[in-house]
């Protein structure tokens, strides 16, 4: 923990200060990564568990086969997606410690009256995070999945279409989902965060409500696949959840705050200013 450079140092430089700060952050790093090693070592010594459990969303009512037979046709497919779950898991079950390590660094520089508050709110974000990833992996995923395999065809006598996917291919999307999962979470937790601390308010939010489509288009481009109908939904879908948020947070921010009529008032404000 960083030294509590207090009234008692008045005239320590700002240099020796920087130099304090940097070695305790090094030294926090320097765990985290023996962490990450040790971690990783041990999620590669029970890799085939782990690779079952990540990939067991697979497992649906549309699999037409009583298992999934994953393949592999390059040599280091299978060692490269076994260790990306491996390296997957371990920063999974890393995130609470470098949470921890991270408040104990900034614990010394708030207030008494703060702490309370801000601890709440990070054993908040942690843990509905958690419930959040296992809930994409366990329900969401297993629902797309189901509506892929639909398209299975085994009925017809001369004709079949069953599915072989092969285990690197599924392993990145799957990873792929559930870090734009993660992103989308993220977004929604920085927007009520701005919006509860007063960061933004109705005009700002209504002003720049061409940035914002842009922005949302700019990032379908980037994550989904160069098809303009997925590009399309994806922005529009992005567009409409910040709307959302953004409309419910005010709404409850007006209600706690001024009062249910005032409420009201802001809530058809804010429709009447959507105009791009």
């Amino acid at each position: 923990m960083p030294q509590n450079f207090s009234s008692k140092n008045p005239k320590m430089s700002k240099r020796i200060k920087y130099e304090a700060y940097t070695k305790e952050i090094k030294k926090r790093f320097g765990y985290i990564i023996t962490s990450f090693l040790f971690s990783l070592s041990i999620c590669y010594y029970k890799a085939t568990q782990l690779v079952f459990l990540f990939t067991s969303s697979c497992y649906t009512k549309s699999s037409l086969e009583p298992k999934i037979n994953f393949i592999f046709t390059d040599v280091r497919e299978a060692f490269s997606a076994t260790l990306l779950i491996c390296v997957v898991f371990s920063l999974f079950s890393l995130s609470l410690f470098v949470i921890y390590s991270s408040v104990c660094f900034f614990l010394p520089c708030w207030f008494l009256y703060e702490r309370s508050g801000k601890l709440l709110i990070v054993c908040a974000s942690f843990c509905s995070f958690i419930f959040y990833t296992l809930w994409i992996h366990l329900f969401i995923i297993p629902k797309v999945c189901d509506f892929f395999f639909a398209f299975q065809v085994q009925d017809i006598d001369c004709f079949s279409l069953l599915v072989e996917p092969r285990i690197l291919s599924y392993v990145s999307w799957e990873v792929w989902f559930l870090v734009f999962a993660s992103f989308i979470y993220a977004l929604v937790c920085f927007l009520l965060f701005l919006i509860t601390s007063g960061k933004i308010n109705l005009a700002f939010w209504s002003k720049n409500r061409k940035s914002r489509i842009f922005s949302s288009g700019l990032l379908a481009a980037l994550v989904s696949p160069p098809e303009f109908l997925s590009q399309l939904s994806l922005s529009l879908g992005l567009f409409v959840l910040c709307e959302l948020i953004v409309f419910f947070a005010f709404l409850y921010s007006s209600f706690a705050n001024k009062g249910g009529s005032k409420a009201l008032l802001g809530c058809s404000n804010h429709l009447n200013s959507t105009n791009l």
